[in-house]
């Protein structure tokens, strides 16, 4: 891994563990258990909701996916045999 892209993830599992990030979470989980109900939805705002609901999930995994990007990026591969 290149020592920019290393820096990037560092840098990005610092942000995940500060207090505003966690409050940040705690936010969009509120949201999204929020927006995620079918309440006086109509036809015109049903594709609204599936968008922001997919942002919001994409935000609330993304240390998750991080974590597992990285970790696929620093674990070593096994060389083939020949």
């Amino acid at each position: 891994m290149n020592k920019e892209l290393e820096d990037y993830y560092v840098e990005r599992f610092k942000m995940f563990e500060t207090k505003g990030w966690k409050d940040l979470m705690e936010d969009l989980r509120r949201a999204a258990d929020s927006t995620n109900r079918l309440d006086g939805v109509t036809v015109d705002t049903l594709m609204f909701k599936q968008g922001e609901l997919s942002v919001l999930r994409w935000m609330l995994s993304m240390k998750e996916m991080s974590e597992t990007v990285f970790d696929e990026l620093t674990t070593p591969k096994d060389e083939p045999e020949e």
